[in-house]
């Protein structure tokens, strides 16, 4: 159990860094995306998992190309 919730927190941390490196407010963002600021806000604060598709417009909206790096970084407490 305590694996999964891991993986969970640094898939939030992994969404927020790759946000807050792309210099963007979770309103932009979610504008970007198409959806709102509470859904990005419940996303990095590990309230619900992202589904596949969420995950992929968030990627394009930020610009990131790798999630696997990005959640490295996330996990080794990377802030921007």
């Amino acid at each position: 159990m305590l694996a999964a919730q891991t993986i969970h927190d640094t898939m939030a941390a992994a969404l927020r860094l790759a946000r807050t490196r792309s210099h963007l407010t979770q309103t932009q963002l979610a504008e970007r995306m198409g959806t709102s600021q509470s859904t990005v806000g419940r996303l990095e604060a590990g309230g619900r998992w992202p589904s596949p598709d969420t995950i992929s417009r968030w990627m394009g909206a930020t610009g990131t190309a790798s999630l696997g790096a990005l959640m490295l970084d996330a996990e080794r407490g990377a802030t921007s």
